[in-house]
């Protein structure tokens, strides 16, 4: 909400930390400038006139402003739940091409439901005033969190994956962003990150020459809508694709191109191809041209990163990976990670057959599956229980029961899918040689604790009445967080079990009846 701050990969200044909307993306041809700084600076008091309700949602505090009118943070009394309203200021309501903007913004955004895309609730009126009800995002954007403390090139490219699976959503909807950057993504408290800011997205191949200004709120879809104006570029040109700095067809590889520039300032400290201040004829130019720099050696970023980028910065999109999902795969194949398990196998076999074990027991190394985390979650949370829990809460006859459970089962599956990536990254880690025995017994314990919280929780949705129907995205919400189990100071701080069995028994005895007691409390009952 408020605009965080702009990072080591943005030169702008740090602002406050806190949830972030964006209000506006068009920037103007003559500029370099990222247009979110005026956002960045902190919010004076709310103003007078700030409203007590909008629609059904009563207003906590003003969050966020821009150009294109203000953010709150609301309460949904109907659904029991946080949500953001952002509302189209009203000196650009008399524009019918800003209605549409907004408009589109939500139409574009409703169509998505994945994990990693901000969720959008309602479009309404109030007060002759366009507004959006969308999902409140505890969390700092993409660059705030960049800035907030040094992060090891693992972990920025970890963050951006999610950020790129949320593109890719988008892309399979047929939306394109048009505009992403590290202030266009979220990371939550839940350590997943979300893309948000559709306002200028649109379909496949748009072409700026094709929007035109003739904005028809009555047509069937505003997302048909044209959203740029005379002399003016859609998207923050620093990030720009060639074909946006030059008017051409702009689809799914712009994007991608988009998200590697962002990617690549946000692990070299520098923009791939100009050096900083710059002008925009020096960036259109160098973009254009393919003038692609090559990245600093003292960043400690591996070779094989900055091939997947410069692949995803070619300068025809054709030469570009066919899709996200591809990029993300290279940018996930590590070779120095395959290369550290082939010489553990080798050194292994090697002291197998100095004790003569091999040859003795007739058996080979084999490589160490770590695929078992996601049978463990298929065994909590399945299509199969989504049904069940779904038959539950229309049972109930509650009218928003089936809008509750598309919220809590994305979050769900969001969950299970950082278990079961967090399961096998811990297993990997071991395999490999880089984290030792005692360290993999934390973790495991740790995501055995979030395993059995998640059951809980599960279990108490499966029988729900409507005290749990209306709590149900606030239990979800309330897992305990399954970044802790990849945190390794933390969890090396943390007091070992008793040596006792009986003693180390009742322990996570107590320990599941706390969890089943929290479910309990985030949906109003007690025990």
């Amino acid at each position: 909400m408020t605009r965080a701050s702009a990072g080591p990969p943005d030169p702008a200044p740090a602002g406050t930390p806190g949830p972030a909307y964006a209000l506006d993306n068009t920037v103007a041809a003559d500029s370099v400038e990222d247009d979110d700084d005026d956002d960045d600076a902190p919010l004076p008091p709310d103003p007078e006139d700030t409203p007590t309700r909008i629609g059904r949602y009563t207003i906590i505090r003003r969050i966020g402003a821009g150009g294109m009118g203000q953010v709150y943070a609301a309460y949904d009394e109907q659904l029991d739940r946080k949500i953001a309203v952002k509302v189209l200021g009203r000196d650009l309501s008399r524009g019918v091409e800003w209605n549409a903007r907004l408009v589109r913004e939500a139409q574009v955004m409703a169509r998505l439901s994945h994990p990693n895309v901000v969720t959008v609730h309602e479009i309404g009126e109030y007060d002759g005033q366009l507004f959006i009800a969308m999902e409140f995002v505890a969390g700092v954007t993409l660059e705030a969190w960049l800035a907030a403390a040094p992060r090891s090139w693992r972990a920025i490219i970890a963050a951006f994956i999610d950020a790129g699976r949320g593109l890719q959503a988008a892309h399979d909807a047929g939306i394109i962003h048009r505009d992403f950057k590290a202030n266009n993504a979220m990371i939550g408290d839940d350590g997943r990150a979300r893309v948000l800011d559709f306002g200028i997205a649109g379909p496949g191949d748009a072409r700026p020459g094709d929007d035109a200004l003739s904005l028809n709120p009555n047509t069937p879809s505003a997302l048909r809508s044209a959203l740029t104006v005379d002399g003016a570029l859609l998207g923050t040109p620093i990030y720009m694709s060639p074909e946006q700095l030059s008017g051409a067809a702009v689809g799914a590889a712009s994007d991608q191109f988009n998200f590697c520039v962002a990617l690549y300032r946000a692990l070299y400290a520098t923009h791939p191809f100009v050096s900083e201040p710059f002008s925009f004829s020096a960036l259109r130019i160098n973009v254009i041209g393919g003038r692609l720099r090559e990245p600093p050696r003292s960043r400690g970023v591996p070779g094989w990163v900055f091939a997947a980028l410069r692949r995803g910065l070619e300068v025809r999109p054709d030469d570009r990976f066919a899709s996200m999902n591809q990029l993300i795969a290279a940018l996930t194949r590590d070779p120095g990670r395959r290369l550290r398990r082939i010489l553990a196998l080798a050194v292994f076999a090697g002291l197998a057959g100095l004790a003569g074990f091999a040859a003795r027991a007739g058996l080979r190394p084999t490589e160490v599956n770590c695929d078992g985390g996601e049978q463990s979650m298929a065994a909590l949370w399945s299509p199969q229980q989504r049904g069940v829990i779904g038959a539950s809460f229309r049972a109930t006859g509650l009218v928003f029961a089936d809008a509750v459970l598309t919220t809590v089962a994305a979050d769900l599956d969001a969950y299970t899918a950082s278990w079961a990536e967090m399961h096998r990254d811990a297993c990997a880690a071991h395999r490999d040689g880089e984290q030792s025995g005692a360290l993999l017994d934390k973790r495991m314990a740790c995501l055995e604790r979030r395993r059995q919280a998640l059951g809980s929780a599960v279990n108490l949705l499966a029988a729900p009445d409507e005290e749990v129907v209306q709590g149900a995205v606030r239990l979800v919400s309330e897992l305990p967080r399954i970044s802790h189990c990849g945190d390794v100071v933390a969890l090396a701080a943390e007091v070992p079990p008793p040596d006792d069995p009986a003693v180390a028994e009742e322990v996570s005895r107590l320990r599941g009846r706390i969890d089943a007691a929290s479910s309990l409390a985030a949906v109003g009952r007690q025990e």
